[in-house]
């Protein structure tokens, strides 16, 4: 139809108000964001606590910072500017008092709820749970961090280390350069692929990484940028759309290969008793009425993720420093050596009371490289008294300490 046709000129007439509508939306869109900028920064019933005022109008900044991977330097700087409490979002508050510890985590007291985002429609885990959950999963999963249990683990654990090292040795003779962050990781998932599922993704026989295991590190990196859902819940729609735009399956892949692998572990009779996670879930889960067949999955991927990637990222950080600081490197391997004789001498027991000073190491390179990245927030459900500040309902907050 022609713009000069009759019945095109006669809707534009019939429909003058149209045009003004179109107009409005924006309008309003803009006007709700301005209004809420202004809520936030002056009748927010947080106004009172002090921090940048350009993160207190939207939490759109924290969420860029956190996503470009420099947050925890923004807020060391806030807390050198404005102290031991700051505000760093409309809802947010960051403490760096040793009482906030106990306040927010519940020492002696109600623990405060989870703020981590996590899929409604996933099934929980013992990192995203309720109290009644996670004690329901924590009791599950207790017999697995045992004494008898750890001894029982422990000619596993030799295995995939003696491989490492093996490998490594022919590394070393070659005098080529290696990334260790990639040795780590291929050592902690075998180990710890093993332990939660009854079999390991052969990375260090293929010296490769998994398809399963790169997209666990992928979507580590895409973590901040999924929390932004917590804050706008539809962001969880596109990226799920643009995931089956772009025909990645990757999400769907990792949950099938997951319950693959937990399944063959549960029906075969052959591996249960040899002490491993997956043990204590089926005996102590299963059993015992605590858990589904889903939330035995479900944990045993978390405890693989929480096992695997942050013991390699621990251990990156810490051979990072030792390598840093090379006095402190050759004292902790003259300790080793003058330890022990052999290799077949190294062992849980003989290494917690026989090495103090590669333990204190380990406990250093986690302080100045910690494996989590970014804050374990909490909710307040009603108005709570924290660090000797009296903080209002819905509000989240994290103690952070810096060196």
């Amino acid at each position: 139809m022609s713009s000069s046709s009759p019945a095109f000129v006669q809707a534009l007439s019939t429909n003058t108000h149209l045009p003004s509508v179109w107009v409005l939306v924006p309008f309003a869109l803009v006007a709700w964001q301005l209004l809420s900028v202004l809520y936030n920064v002056y009748l927010h019933p947080l106004r009172h606590f002090p921090g940048p005022k350009l993160w207190i109008a939207t939490c759109l900044v924290r969420h860029y910072y956190a996503i470009r991977g420099d947050f925890d330097n923004h807020i060391r700087q806030f807390h050198l500017q404005y102290g031991e409490v700051v505000r760093f979002s409309p809802y947010e508050l960051s403490f760096r008092t040793a009482p906030a510890w106990k306040d927010i985590y519940g020492h002696n007291r109600m623990q405060l709820p989870k703020g981590l985002f996590y899929p409604p429609d996933e099934t929980p885990n013992i990192s995203f749970s309720n109290d009644a959950d996670h004690s329901r999963y924590r009791k599950s999963m207790s017999n697995a961090f045992s004494e008898k249990s750890l001894r029982k683990q422990e000619g596993l654990i030799k295995q995939y280390i003696d491989e490492m090292i093996v490998k490594l040795r022919d590394v070393a003779t070659s005098q080529t350069p290696t990334d260790m962050v990639k040795w780590y990781n291929l050592v902690g998932f075998d180990l710890i692929g093993d332990l939660a599922f009854g079999k390991s993704f052969g990375g260090l026989r293929d010296m490769a990484y998994h398809g399963w295991v790169k997209t666990i590190l992928e979507f580590a990196k895409a973590g901040q940028m999924i929390n932004m859902c917590r804050d706008y819940p539809w962001l969880l729609a596109v990226f799920r759309a643009a995931m089956k735009l772009s025909g990645s399956n990757a999400r769907q892949d990792q949950a099938n290969h997951a319950k693959t692998v937990s399944l063959e572990r549960i029906h075969n009779t052959s591996l249960h008793g040899r002490g491993d996670f997956m043990d204590s879930l089926l005996q102590t889960g299963k059993a015992e009425g605590l858990l589904s067949e889903e939330e035995i999955i479900s944990n045993a991927s978390m405890l693989l993720i929480a096992g695997a990637e942050t013991t390699s990222t621990a251990l990156s950080g810490t051979t990072f420093y030792l390598l840093k600081n090379p006095a402190t490197m050759a004292k902790a391997t003259e300790e080793v050596r003058s330890t022990f004789a052999t290799e077949e001498e190294i062992g849980f027991i003989s290494t917690a009371a026989k090495l103090p000073y590669l333990n204190a190491c380990l406990e250093e390179g986690m302080r100045l490289y910690p494996p989590i990245g970014g804050i374990l927030p909490r909710w307040t459900l009603e108005t709570t008294n924290i660090s000797g500040y009296t903080v209002p309902p819905k509000v989240t907050h994290v103690p952070i300490f810096f060196v």
